[in-house]
């Protein structure tokens, strides 16, 4: 028998729909990026001076990333400035990541106050980051990182002839 779909939630989070959509919005592009990522890290485990080599995709970004660039700087060595645009996404993902995290892994009151938890404890409280517009942007400046790393990805399959 099918699965009925649950329509409304038992918890309601205190959320306006704007809000909603502007942390949805963050974790997709979040994703994408993510995903765009391991996909050239797939694509450089593949070749010849990495074979046998493994990556735990499950390990933390700031790892992974470490990885990627180790793995980058020996492929790319014949193509500097494909290295220099591994480094610019990764100090670009790096510096937005704790944003993202915060509304990743915080709360956001209907008020527009956006509140962090440690320990079920209010750490911290912000007036202007739960808004909606503010949440907006940074999904535009993780967007941004995206739009790099597609034209580093762009460049890979010029130079080598195939895409990651």
């Amino acid at each position: 028998m099918a699965k009925i779909l649950q329509t409304v939630p038992n918890f309601q989070l205190m959320l306006n729909d704007e809000q909603f959509r502007a942390i949805g919005h963050v974790a997709a592009q979040w994703a994408f990026l993510e995903d765009t990522i391991n996909r050239e890290i797939v694509w450089l485990l593949k070749r010849e001076e990495h074979k046998g080599e493994r990556v735990n995709f499950m390990s933390r970004f700031s790892t992974r990333t470490e990885r990627w660039r180790k793995m980058a700087s020996e492929t790319y060595k014949p193509e500097p400035s494909r290295m220099k645009e591994v480094d610019q996404v990764i100090g670009h993902a790096i510096n937005i990541k704790p944003e993202r995290d915060a509304f990743a892994h915080g709360l956001l009151g209907s008020s527009g106050l956006f509140i962090k938890l440690r320990a079920s404890h209010v750490s911290e409280i912000s007036d202007n980051q739960g808004q909606p517009k503010y949440i907006e942007d940074l999904a535009c400046r993780i967007s941004d990182i995206n739009v790099e790393m597609t034209k580093h990805l762009k460049a890979i399959e010029r130079f080598f002839g195939t895409r990651p």
